[in-house]
């Protein structure tokens, strides 16, 4: 029973999303996106600015990324 409202509700969704695929492609044509990501942690140990506890750096626990998203209404 569980499996028939899976599928009763996974040919719902499809159709839904099916339905709006014309209006998505009728859309005005013009906008452009474009995104981007780099890890910028140092190689080096590096003291930051700002933390009350003036240690010496010993690793790390995660890199730092840059994540960029431009977007353009031409």
């Amino acid at each position: 029973m569980r499996t028939l409202h899976l599928r009763r509700a996974g040919f719902l969704a499809l159709t839904g999303l099916l339905g709006f695929l014309p209006l998505v492609a009728a859309a005005a044509p013009g906008w452009q996106a474009g995104v981007a990501k780099s890890v910028i942690t140092p190689e080096k140990a590096v003291w930051l600015a700002g933390y009350g506890s003036k240690r010496v750096p010993d690793g790390k626990l995660h890199d730092l990324w840059m994540k960029a998203l431009a977007l353009e209404d031409a």
